[in-house]
């Protein structure tokens, strides 16, 4: 079952962080366990491209990233939610 979280506009951590605060949070593994999230995505870009501060490109309309990491596919939506799914499902 896909787990669902949401991120905040005003969490002072960056995404990337939450991604995993999410994924840890719906496997209960220990995140020092778990594969790096640079070794599937940039954290630095993810974090840019989602970052939290009202731009154009957000008023425009959402945009969204899927990748994979530590056996999960990860959605992130720029108005705020974090879809993890088994990627065997």
């Amino acid at each position: 079952m896909p787990g669902v979280f949401e991120f905040g506009n005003n969490e002072s951590k960056p995404l990337s962080e939450a991604v995993i605060d999410a994924v840890v949070a719906h496997t209960g593994e220990d995140p020092l366990e778990m594969e790096p999230l640079h070794s599937t995505i940039d954290p630095d870009a993810l974090d840019k491209l989602f970052n939290r501060r009202p731009s154009r490109r957000q008023q425009a309309g959402d945009i969204s990233v899927v990748f994979s990491f530590n056996g999960y596919e990860i959605t992130v939506w720029s108005y705020g939610t974090i879809r993890i799914s088994d990627t065997t499902s």
